[in-house]
């Protein structure tokens, strides 16, 4: 064998220079490569435990994530459901490119697995690896920057907002049955008393009716009874020796149909006179035709005694004395003469009259006088009466 040549000291010199810069750059080039290995291993980590807060945040709110079968740890055994070793070596691939981290390298999670214990970073990251991605849309895919994953994030926090909202107003009513059975029970009360109204107001229309038909027919009688006899009593009242049959006097509806709607026409005709509106008689012919109703009124359903005040205020002579002379008649118990022609009306039930009067002919027809006058000396009234049956009856006018 040929034996190399000796080293000279000036090539050891050299050659131990060019192992010092060698050495010196792998140096560096370790540094640089512990550094990006400590770079890379703190970015695993905060990958691993930010997807490790949000599957435990989805199952929380219990969310249902899809997986490809059951989790997969960092060399566990094969997927139970029909899983090949294919399968298994893409889920091992999947989870190498989601978590690329040293096989020695472990990281303690701040809070356990899904089992409760703690979790290294290959175990994150296996199952991470289990759940099925491909539903996600390309462009969420493909987001691998922090911005990309911002807008994206945003983007379904608005879609979930909307589908919320479509919810809400499309969620059904879960208390409608028991809402429609309130407003069964409602309604059934209030049918029962509309009902209970309508039984009632039917009743009431009913005594209604029944008493418009007794005022008709009462107002009827009395109007009847009335409109025959107030032309005998004017006549009575109106009759002399030259008009012995005295005037006319009658009553009339304006108002066949609905008397209470409308007014009575009273219409009176003096003797000797034409005829005229009640406003056009005069004082005298008035107050006989306002007796001649009153006294009409009366004798459908007598009163035991009236007062009349100053009736004659207004009348003449000769029309005091008839009017003096029917009342002296009506409180007799006797036949009343009628006309010249023989005809007679009959009292049956008499009545007793109180006149107030300052004529002498009203004193006359009386049957006792009572005055009152002023008694200077005691400063009062003083009462006086005089009974008049002890003397003969006055002669008829």
């Amino acid at each position: 064998q040929t034996l190399a040549p000796p080293l000279t000291p000036l090539q050891v010199d050299l050659d131990l220079r060019e192992a010092r810069k060698r050495s010196s750059k792998l140096s560096v080039d370790a540094s640089r490569l512990s550094g990006e290995v400590s770079r890379l291993r703190a970015a695993a980590e905060q990958a691993a435990t930010r997807a490790r807060d949000l599957l435990a945040g989805g199952r929380l709110e219990g969310i249902e994530l899809p997986r490809r079968g059951e989790r997969v740890r960092h060399g566990g055994a094969r997927a139970r459901n029909g899983g090949s070793g294919a399968g298994e070596e893409e889920q091992h691939a999947a989870g190498e490119d989601a978590m690329d981290v040293d096989d020695s390298g472990r990281a303690a999670c701040s809070t356990g697995d899904v089992d409760g214990g703690e979790a290294t970073l290959e175990e994150v990251a296996a199952d991470v690896a289990a759940h099925d991605f491909s539903q996600l849309r390309k462009d969420l895919r493909a987001a691998q920057d922090a911005v990309a994953r911002e807008a994206a994030d945003r983007e379904l926090v608005k879609q979930a907002a909307e589908l919320a909202a479509e919810l809400e107003r499309s969620a059904p009513n879960m208390k409608a049955a028991e809402q429609y059975t309130a407003m069964q029970e409602r309604e059934r009360e209030a049918t029962a008393a509309f009902d209970e109204a309508r039984r009632e107001a039917m009743a009431a229309m009913t005594a209604f009716d029944g008493v418009r038909v007794a005022r008709h027919t009462a107002f009827v009688d009395a109007f009847t009874h009335v409109a025959k006899s107030i032309n005998n009593i004017y006549q009575e009242l109106t009759r002399n020796t030259v008009h012995q049959i005295g005037g006319t006097a009658y009553l009339s509806l304006e108002s066949d149909d609905e008397p209470f709607l409308h007014g009575i026409k009273y219409t009176a005709m003096p003797p000797s006179k034409r005829f005229r509106d009640m406003e056009q008689l005069s004082g005298g012919e008035k107050t006989l035709a306002s007796l001649a109703l009153l006294f009409a009124i009366h004798s459908y359903r007598p009163s035991p005694f009236f007062v009349l005040d100053e009736v004659d205020a207004a009348l003449d002579a000769t029309n005091v004395s008839r009017v003096a002379h029917y009342i002296r008649a009506k409180t007799r118990k006797a036949n009343v003469s009628g006309s010249s022609v023989g005809s007679t009306q009959l009292v049956p039930e008499p009545f007793q009259s109180i006149v107030i009067s300052l004529k002498d002919i009203f004193y006359e027809k009386a049957d006792a006088l009572v005055g009152v006058a002023r008694d200077g000396e005691l400063g009062c009234s003083r009462t006086f009466t005089f009974d008049l049956d002890r003397f003969e009856a006055p002669a008829e006018a």
